[in-house]
């Protein structure tokens, strides 16, 4: 079952909380950034880079389409929050759809 995460933030933050014994895996993801900004996820705990920088211009955005359970967009470390990290306090707005194995 997948699940969707609203996502509505000013600066780096936590957008998947972690759950005990379970691993995120990222199927879908569609974010705007309302200014210029950087973003990229993160493990939340040990704070390591899932993906690189992405950067995004004023009003613009970007959408990974749907994904595999066997083939994710993107693994969090077992027990960890999906953090998103951005280069600036912009606001960033969206949906990211995930499940947990």
């Amino acid at each position: 079952m997948s699940i969707a995460a609203p996502v509505s933030l000013t600066g780096t933050g936590q957008i998947i909380p972690a759950a005990p014994g379970f691993q995120i895996i990222v199927l879908s993801c569609a974010l705007v950034a309302r200014t210029a900004v950087d973003v990229k996820f993160q493990n939340g705990t040990s704070v390591t880079d899932l993906i690189g920088a992405i950067p995004l211009a004023a009003n613009a955005g970007f959408v990974l389409p749907l994904a595999s359970r066997q083939d994710p967009w993107m693994k969090v470390n077992p027990g960890e929050p999906l953090n998103l990290n951005m280069s600036t306090g912009a606001y960033v707005g969206g949906v990211v759809i995930y499940d947990l194995i």
